[in-house]
């Protein structure tokens, strides 16, 4: 006899993303992973250079920090980091889960935990779930006996998971509605929530301020969000629904805008059941997902895992599991049911692994800018390309620039030195996001560096015209120059060099 209850399909979980780790998280990093990667290896070394992704004004870096301890005991980030993005996405899941089985409803268990199993491959494979993972907390917070610790735990875990990653907003006010309505008292409940929410909030505010007070440190802004009340761009919005919930809907893959329409249905139906607890928290998250459409930032990405225009919902799949569980939690799950779901679960579990090597090389292949991917056994081998090359030329900097090569820059000047921990200091030309890298090598004479990229032709008149430039290094695809004897500060051979790449490209 098949059990019910939830833990069927979290084993089977931890196994899927064990399998996808190992097909893809391990195989390919981007270049914003490469940051977190450079982060990890600065935080194991008790280094924090700033509260947010380095160069910017917004995004911590939690998988980062977790990754820290364990990267310092010697495993390896390309595991480590993946594996961390894997457990966070699926934790909510598997926390409601055991918090619905703790409260004897295993209907309700089993549909959580299921739930990210019907999912397809490329959900798994999104990188920004960070926030949604701090919301795992909520179920330990319920489980407190005394409302008062509660509601702060509410509040606490909500805004936390929001400095995250404003992603987790689709979500934060269902939690909070269902929390407050579901407690006597509901505006002493409201003001606990908001008392809890005020560590994350000064934490919020604090991280701001010291982007404020060190402006120099900060080349990639968030954006000042702008709001536009555009009837005819929300509708088209709401048409194309698939674009804007794409690989976010269980089961039926491609029709993510599904998803919005059972999100519609589980606030209809909980109005016929007169269940109106879940009627306002449930209405609270379409509203919040109708509202975005009137923000800028919500049609900025394009059909890629690390830059899709759903990186902006990945809260949703959360929110109607967590809604149709609700309205399903005095169900009794027959031995049936748990074999259909356990079995429909298989078996999205094996398609998911003989499509996931085609699904990457789609992704891979079609690559846009901003973003970059790369197989992490080649760029280990660059790697060790460079180190060899550099300890033999005594290089003292390296510079990757940021024109035409066969390797992202990015993944040269931050993930490179993780690799290869013995690597000359590296330098990314026009777009260092380490401001203390820069303000060590930016003014500096350094007397002998490594330049990557560049187009073969231009570099020919240039080397022409300066002795102290030498090609040490072509594979047909890639060059490698070294300057030597340099009598330029850092920023100005950089300028000059991409000045006449330009000019004669």
């Amino acid at each position: 006899m098949i059990p019910t209850g939830p833990w069927p399909f979290i084993l089977l979980g931890i196994v899927d993303r064990m399998i996808l780790v190992h097909l893809f998280g391990s195989r390919y990093v981007s270049t914003d992973e490469a940051v977190q990667w450079h982060a990890a290896m600065d935080y194991s070394k008790g280094l924090f250079h700033g509260p947010f992704f380095y160069g910017q004004n917004y995004g911590p870096m939690l998988e980062a920090l977790i990754a820290a301890p364990f990267f310092r005991l010697g495993v390896p980030m390309y595991v480590l980091l993946p594996a961390i993005g894997s457990l966070l996405a699926m934790l909510p899941y598997w926390s409601f889960a055991l918090w619905f089985q703790h409260k004897g409803q295993l209907m309700a268990a089993m549909i959580l935990a299921a739930f990210p199993l019907l999912m397809p491959v490329e959900f798994g494979a999104m990188t920004n779930m960070a926030g949604c993972g701090v919301l795992a907390l909520i179920p330990l917070g319920w489980r407190m006996k005394r409302a008062f610790f509660r509601s702060l735990a509410t509040g606490a875990v909500c805004s936390f998971a929001l400095y995250i990653n404003a992603n987790t907003l689709v979500v934060i006010p269902v939690l909070v509605l269902l929390h407050i309505l579901s407690e006597e008292r509901m505006m002493a409940r409201f003001a606990l929530v908001a008392l809890g929410a005020t560590p994350g909030i000064a934490l919020y505010m604090a991280a701001l301020h010291w982007c404020l007070a060190h402006p120099e440190r900060i080349i990639h802004r968030m954006v000042e969000l702008q709001f536009q009340v555009d009837l005819e761009r929300m509708g088209t919005a709401l048409a194309n629904l698939n674009d804007h919930f794409e690989w976010l809907m269980p089961v039926v893959w491609p029709y993510g805008g599904l998803l919005g329409l059972w999100l519609i249905g589980l606030v209809a139906w909980s109005v016929m059941k007169r269940n109106w607890i879940v009627a306002a928290s449930l209405g609270s998250g379409l509203l919040v997902i109708l509202l975005s459409f009137t923000v800028d930032k919500v049609y900025d990405g394009w059909d890629s895992i690390y830059f899709s225009l759903s990186r902006m919902f990945v809260g949703v799949p959360l929110l109607v599991a967590l809604g149709t569980a609700l309205l399903l939690n005095s169900a009794k799950p027959s031995i049936w049911v748990s074999r259909v779901l356990l079995g429909t679960c298989l078996l999205a579990m094996i398609v998911r692994t003989e499509t996931t090597e085609r699904i990457t090389q789609h992704q891979v292949k079609y690559q846009r800018m901003w973003v970059g991917i790369g197989r992490v056994d080649a760029l280990r081998e660059d790697a060790q390309r460079l180190k060899r090359l550099s300890d033999l030329h005594h290089v003292d900097l390296i510079v990757p620039l940021r024109s035409p090569s066969v390797v992202w820059p990015q993944f040269r000047a931050y993930l490179h030195p993780v690799l290869e921990p013995e690597l000359a200091p590296t330098y990314l030309a026009g777009y260092e996001r380490r401001y203390w890298i820069h303000e060590t090598f930016a003014d500096t004479v350094v007397n002998t560096l490594l330049v990557t990229g560049g187009p073969r032709e231009c570099w020919a008149l240039i080397r022409d015209a300066d002795p102290c430039i030498t090609l040490i290094q072509d594979d047909g695809v890639d060059l490698v120059h070294i300057v030597e004897n340099n009598t330029l500060e850092t920023d100005v051979l950089i300028k000059s060099l991409m000045e006449q790449l330009l000019e004669t490209w």
